[in-house]
């Protein structure tokens, strides 16, 4: 069995994102900035944004904390949209009311969302009755920017005519292909399943490997026959939250499985792969912890990273031509 440890490849990542921040705080006196806006209480969420703080504050990023209601939310981002301190934003999920939350994550401006959750369909500002209205003064600001900052990296194309949508990857997704990349595994001639069509991993994942001419086919809760498909795959990602919906019999010969399901089961976190699997010793797979997530919180900052970099260039060229 080959074990793909993520948390290896990540020590080597934080390495790297270390020298960018300093590069740049060095270079543009630009300290990185990730807001949190955190809407409840819960004990797990709390361990993902203690997480997040931890890595932060060993790369010299400033993270962050906003603890508000969720009826106050958009106005909170409204007004981080508008700080040009803060680079990055993130609403951590899941909110009190979930049925807000396509709505609430719409609100995040497209080059400060790096959770990569903003749909690149929706128009500024949000639908969404009383949240409505919060991507207004972005919307101008972004023309304007875009007519004067000649010569500066210019905006995503979805910016055009009032579309959104992050200007960066989902940090699960990321991991996913950092992970693969990182030990070799070519992608291309093989045959990828991915399992669970989720709006945060195989959603997008799936868009980005077919992007990339990747030989993808996705299962979800409406397959029929999910051993049928686990069997023909030289590759499987199962991303589900569903406790042991991959077991032994259910994988080919010399397969690879990358799991980045996250559930709870009796007070403990557990992926989509059951236990027996790890029996088998012709696999490359994923470890029961350290796999995906170490790599997710390193793709998540990479984000942060960027966002202050381009943030810092497209302020540069404002300025320019405002002189």
């Amino acid at each position: 069995m080959k074990i793909l440890s993520g948390k290896e490849m990540a020590g080597f990542i934080e390495e790297r994102q270390l020298r960018a921040v300093r590069g740049l705080l060095q270079a543009s006196h630009v300290q990185p900035r990730l807001a949190i806006v955190l809407t409840i209480d819960h004990p797990v969420i709390g361990v993902y944004v203690r997480m997040k703080q931890k890595y932060g504050a060993d790369l010299d990023v400033d993270v962050d904390v906003h603890k508000v209601s969720q009826d106050d939310a958009p106005a909170l981002i409204k007004k981080l949209n508008a700080d040009e301190s803060v680079h990055g934003i993130i609403v951590q999920l899941p909110l009190e009311r979930p049925e807000e939350t396509d709505a609430i994550v719409n609100l995040v401006a497209p080059e400060k969302d790096v959770d990569a959750l903003g749909d690149p369909e929706a128009s500024w500002p949000s639908p969404g009755g009383a949240l409505q209205g919060a991507g207004e003064q972005r919307t101008a600001a972004v023309q304007k920017e875009k007519g004067t900052a000649k010569g500066a990296a210019e905006p995503a194309t979805q910016q055009s005519a009032g579309r959104r949508g992050s200007w960066f990857d989902p940090a699960t997704p990321m991991a996913i292909l950092w992970l693969l990349a990182g030990y070799n595994i070519d992608l291309r001639g093989k045959k990828v399943l991915l399992i669970g069509r989720g709006k945060l991993v195989g959603a997008p994942l799936e868009r980005m490997l077919k992007n990339s001419g990747v030989d993808v086919s996705v299962a979800d809760r409406s397959t029929k026959d999910l051993q049928g498909s686990t069997l023909q795959a030289d590759v499987i990602i199962t991303a589900t939250g569903s406790p042991a919906i991959l077991y032994p019999d259910m994988i080919k010969q010399n397969a690879v499985v990358v799991d980045a399901g996250v559930a709870g089961e009796e007070g403990k976190t557990v992926g989509d792969v059951a236990p027996e699997v790890y029996g088998r010793d012709d696999l490359s797979i994923t470890p029961p912890k350290g796999g995906v997530g170490p790599l997710t919180v390193c793709a998540l900052f990479e984000n942060v990273i960027r966002a202050a970099t381009n943030q810092t260039v497209h302020g540069a060229a404002r300025r320019a031509t405002q002189a």
